[in-house]
């Protein structure tokens, strides 16, 4: 995950989370559900005080902008012990946080896709299922290009950033990690090679 990677093109805040890189039985093995939930928890209360600086500065109301990459995805992904630990985070936007999620983009979403978007449908109110898009692999490039300008997006998302900004390496923390935690950041995801780049 990237949180607030530059703006979407509605002028959010983007994050850009690659679930199909994910490593569920690391997650298990190195994270409780008490610590995952009071990171997320610390994740949104972060992306809230983006949206409220960017809402200033645009004197405008901003939302965050979401780019889920669903490349990769498989079973270990969708197992009901990793869907039952998410669900207490996946419905915290509705109760505490409304204004927070402005659009959110699942691209890349394979037939698999659709097994977990069954599961979490329910959890989620009408108003924020109609801020959801789904993209398959087919039409995912164009759907990426529609929602972040190319300065905002990394270059395997086919954007300008060949390497992580050292604006948004420094707000996200990762300029105060060392080479070899960098190093260490989101293993097996599109992401890992970009941010473990930063400032090297």
């Amino acid at each position: 995950m990237l949180l607030s990677h530059r703006t979407g093109g509605k002028g959010g805040p983007l994050t850009l989370i690659h679930v199909g890189g994910f490593d569920a039985s690391r997650w298990y093995a190195t994270q409780s559900a008490a610590q995952f939930e009071a990171a997320g928890l610390m994740l949104l209360e972060a992306a809230l005080a983006n949206c409220d600086r960017a809402s200033v500065e645009a004197g405008r109301l901003v939302r965050r902008e979401i780019l889920l990459d669903y490349d990769g995805l498989a079973l270990s992904h969708v197992a009901p012990r990793v869907l039952l630990r998410q669900r207490p985070l996946l419905t915290l936007p509705d109760r505490w946080y409304p204004e927070l999620v402005g659009r959110v983009a699942c691209v890349n979403a394979p037939s698999l896709f659709a097994a977990v978007y069954r599961v979490v449908h329910p959890w989620l109110s009408d108003e924020l299922r109609a801020r959801i898009e789904v993209h398959a692999p087919a039409t995912s490039a164009a759907a990426v290009e529609a929602f972040a300008p190319r300065a905002s997006r990394p270059a395997v998302y086919g954007g300008s950033c060949e390497r992580l900004p050292d604006d948004v390496a420094e707000h996200t923390g990762i300029a105060r990690l060392e080479p070899s935690e960098r190093a260490a950041l989101t293993p097996g995801s599109k992401l890992a090679g970009y941010c473990s780049a930063a400032l090297s």
